[in-house]
């Protein structure tokens, strides 16, 4: 009898706290800190009037503040839905961006820092093929071979 009670108290905890983390998590939505910068994890919503004409409340941006900076993955979306572009702000402060056509198709993909883009970067026609390929140093100067792909592919 006394390990059934056990048994029943043990699920209710359990459900209790998972409950609690869900809520706490969705808490943590949008939040500013005492001195108003942005902190966790941010989801912005279209207000109906951007530029990009999307309905109101069409998720079009979402990723991780830390002290007013944006970190980690960040992701802009499309009207629909699609992934529009998807950056990743780097420890070293530069910046690896993947851009995308409204189909969801790679476009562009690259690594830039505060003088411009760095090490390799590549350009898609829209059927999905390579367009362009070609590498900058850390100066952001091209350097080395550029190759131009038609869109069948062939260089």
């Amino acid at each position: 009898m006394n390990s059934r009670i056990f048994l029943h108290f043990f699920f209710l905890i359990a459900f209790v706290m998972v409950n609690t983390i869900a809520i706490a998590q969705s808490d943590t939505l949008n939040i500013t800190d005492a001195q108003g910068w942005k902190q966790g994890r941010w989801i912005e919503l279209s207000d109906g009037e951007d530029a990009l004409g999307c309905t109101a409340g069409t998720k079009i941006e979402e990723g991780i503040y830390k002290d007013n900076r944006k970190v980690g993955v960040w992701r802009s979306f499309w009207c629909t839905g699609k992934i529009k572009y998807e950056l990743v702000y780097n420890a070293d402060r530069s910046v690896s961006s993947k851009d995308y056509y409204p189909d969801g198709k790679l476009k562009e993909e690259g690594t830039w820092n505060s003088i411009g883009w760095i090490g390799s970067y590549k350009t898609y026609h829209p059927n999905g093929k390579l367009y362009f390929e070609w590498e900058y140093d850390q100066s952001g100067k091209r350097t080395g071979r550029q190759r131009y792909y038609y869109d069948n592919g062939n260089l």
